[in-house]
């Protein structure tokens, strides 16, 4: 963050990075959830449109990541 813009005794501030911080983590967690739900479906239903409109629902709105590239915050 911004040295300038962030006044790391400012209550307001840190109230604010931890909201964006549990909004981050609760819409990755809904990610993970259409993900898999697309996947479920397209085994039961090969044919349905549905899972690809979601992933690429996903995608056009760059929430698609992976797990894979998406290094742990804090691990290795």
């Amino acid at each position: 963050m911004d040295d300038e813009l962030y006044d790391p005794g400012c209550a307001s501030c840190e109230r604010a990075q931890q909201d964006y911080a549990k909004l981050e983590r609760e819409a990755d967690d809904l990610v993970a959830l259409v993900q898999r739900l697309a996947r479920e479906l397209r085994r039961a239903s090969p044919d349905h449109a549905l899972p690809t409109k979601a992933l690429d629902y996903l995608r056009r709105k760059g929430l698609q990541g992976s797990p894979l590239r998406d290094a742990p915050k804090g691990g290795a």
